[in-house]
């Protein structure tokens, strides 16, 4: 009995030794493999926007750039960005699509409540000139928990891969103000991890 116990222990020993650490630093975190965005890192992707750009756009002086990523390849990757503004209070999302959707259906997508099962898109004004496709309209998901909430999503290439970008604004927000803020971001992410 003392053998195979000890033998157990010794077993666990080794396969321990073999594993990594738990207190190692975790790595660097990029998109799904095989993904665009493999090319940069989340807080890349949040400091592409120029605080100018945010200071000119809401006249607010943003604050500390968090970023994180959400989501696991080979289904959806997303970089969020919140740049502590105050109000009106500003972030983004950058993020893979699935392959399965169509353009139409990936930014019905960005204006659909998500905490609500089988909720229809929201309404929101279709706006020309901004990636594919982009509309711009009120946050279905904050606007059903009573708050003010507005958003620019926008359906773009980067290489061979279509991502979408949210560029929202917890407050009163209009298509003026984010449609700088979406030109600067889709702009800079093409050129950033290629057209």
């Amino acid at each position: 009995m003392v053998r195979v116990v000890a033998g157990l222990c010794a077993a666990v020993l080794a396969l321990a030794a073999c594993s990594s650490k738990a207190d190692d630093p975790a790595p660097v975190s990029t998109g799904a493999p095989g993904s665009v965005l493999t090319k940069i890192t989340e807080q890349q992707a949040c400091d592409l926007l120029d605080s100018a750009t945010i200071k000119k756009a809401l006249d607010v002086e943003p604050g500390i750039r968090d970023s994180r990523r959400v989501g696991k390849a080979p289904i959806t990757v997303t970089y969020m960005c919140n740049y502590h503004t105050g109000v009106p209070g500003l972030s983004t999302d950058v993020a893979t699509t699935r392959a399965d959707r169509s353009d139409k259906q990936v930014l019905d997508g960005a204006f659909t409540d998500r905490a609500t099962e089988n909720a229809a898109p929201g309404k929101y004004e279709q706006v020309p000139g901004v990636g594919v496709l982009a509309g711009f309209g009120p946050d279905a998901t904050m606007s059903g928990g009573g708050l003010t909430a507005h958003k620019l999503a926008v359906v773009f290439r980067a290489g061979s891969e279509r991502l979408a970008l949210e560029v929202s604004v917890l407050g009163d927000a209009t298509l003026a103000q984010l449609k700088p803020l979406a030109l600067e971001l889709v702009a800079k992410l093409q050129a950033a991890i290629g057209k």
